[in-house]
């Protein structure tokens, strides 16, 4: 019986030290949670803005790159609302739209990502002092971000146009995967 018993613990255990270790391997993406709502706060680059800060809320999707992008890598879609705060008076609404790549590694408990997304950003009007025109324009972001859970994110990234001294944000933001 004491051998039975035995038996019938070590594959218990075996059996919960495997679903663990698979559980450490498994994605939020692989899980169904693609998307992401997205808020924070840019800080203009450039000190002639009236305000120093403004809001994001984004969404964005995720999903595995593939094999041949790399096991660690993600492709994505970004899609971003930030309102600057003009020196003359008035707010302009920029809405970036990027394809994204990232690649992630484990470090502890957390997947930490590096990403960089390419696409367009559209302004509602022009901002002078940013040298942003009012139309659509080429825009890009680097960026890094961690997984606390597979639900919740934290990031920070820089996006800009053509002119990064005068038109990058910096953006710290907090997303609710789902």
């Amino acid at each position: 019986m004491k051998t039975l018993s035995a038996i019938a613990l070590a594959a218990t255990l075996s059996l919960i030290l495997g679903i663990s270790c698979a559980a450490q391997y498994i994605t939020p993406e692989q899980t169904g949670l693609n998307y992401s709502i997205n808020v924070g706060v840019a800080f203009p680059v450039n000190s002639d803005v009236e305000d120093d800060t403004a809001p994001v809320l984004g969404i964005t999707w995720y999903g595995p790159a593939g094999l041949n992008m790399g096991e660690n890598a993600v492709v994505g879609l970004s899609f971003d609302w930030t309102e600057i705060s003009r020196t003359g008076g008035g707010d302009v609404s920029l809405f970036p739209m990027l394809f994204n790549y990232g690649q992630y590694n484990r470090i502890g408990g957390f997947r930490v990502f590096a990403n960089l997304g390419l696409g367009i950003m559209y302004a509602d009007d022009n901002i002078p002092e940013m040298d942003i025109e009012n139309g659509i324009q080429f825009a890009w972001a680097l960026g890094a971000s961690v997984d606390i859970t597979e639900q919740l994110n934290l990031g920070v990234r820089f996006l800009a146009s053509d002119s990064p001294g005068d038109d990058g944000l910096v953006i710290g933001q907090i997303g609710y995967r789902f």
